[in-house]
């Protein structure tokens, strides 16, 4: 009798142990697949979204589903390709078979590499100080440091304009710095999408906590709205428009809001569900 106990014991017990095991392998499977996933939409608001999420994936598990750490994950192998290549360069600038205008444009495009590897870890350096009041300063400084990265790579490969340099070398080290362009321009674009997020959900927040006030009479589905945001950027470049949402008297209202940097909002007539472009004050 006892001995039928303890291996009934024993039987529910596995049971019950390998029920644990599976309940956790298809949590992590589950959250694996929307990690991924995270990724793969992310790249999206990218100008090269497959090497995007050919960069990042592999990364989906720190990234976890945070804007923040998506930008992060993508400044840090920009930094780590252009390390590389930098290395590279030098190495290839010493060689006796380069011409003296070959090598002329190979070390000033490692000067070109050395003043976007300080860029990026400058902004690498300030993504761990977006919190508080300072946020939009530190913003707008990794915004300006990535874009002029991206513009000394752009230098970088002027140098080897013209028909009297080597077709190899010319080829061989276009490759290397375009794909340091691209994930250079990819970093920004997650980093410009970080910040509309951060921007809108503080409009998001803001619904919520009533400090939108509307004007005139209170008749749905018409409401005119005064919104005023603090004075960062929901958006990226100068023609193009990010969208956000409000909830208002629990009804989705898709806005556009400006790219430009702005201090409020103008006061707007909008429908509920329908995309309206808002006016933008100067001041």
């Amino acid at each position: 009798m006892a001995e039928s106990f303890r291996a009934t014991h024993h039987f529910l017990t596995s049971l019950l142990i390998s029920a644990a095991i599976t309940i956790t392998t298809l949590k992590s499977v589950h959250t694996t697949a929307t990690n991924t996933e995270f990724v793969k939409s992310s790249c999206t608001v990218t100008t090269y979204p497959r090497l995007c999420v050919a960069s990042l994936s592999t990364h989906a598990s720190l990234i976890q589903t945070s804007p923040k750490l998506m930008a992060h994950a993508a400044l840090n192998i920009t930094l780590a390709s252009a390390k590389a290549t930098s290395v590279m360069m030098v190495r290839l600038s010493s060689s006796s078979q380069l011409k003296p205008r070959e090598v002329s444009a190979m070390r000033d495009c490692v000067e070109e590499l050395g003043d976007t590897l300080d860029e990026l870890r400058k902004s690498i350096g300030e993504m761990g100080q977006l919190i508080g009041s300072s946020y939009e300063v530190y913003m707008s400084d990794i915004q300006t440091w990535v874009s002029a990265a991206l513009t000394d790579e752009n230098t970088c490969t002027d140098g080897f304009e013209g028909d009297d340099m080597n077709g190899k070398v010319k080829v061989f080290v276009r490759e290397r710095i375009l794909v340091i362009a691209h994930l250079t321009s990819n970093a920004l674009a997650l980093i410009n999408h970080f910040a509309s997020i951060h921007v809108c959900a503080d409009l998001v927040r803001g619904a919520k906590d009533k400090r939108l006030r509307t004007k005139g009479p209170v008749r749905m589905p018409t409401k005119v709205l005064k919104i005023t945001t603090r004075k960062a950027p929901c958006g990226e470049g100068t023609n193009t428009w990010d969208r956000f949402e409000l909830r208002v008297h629990k009804r989705v209202i898709d806005l556009f809001s400006s790219p430009d940097v702005v201090k409020q909002i103008t006061s707007i007539t909008i429908e509920p569900g329908v995309e309206v472009e808002v006016t933008i004050a100067d001041s």
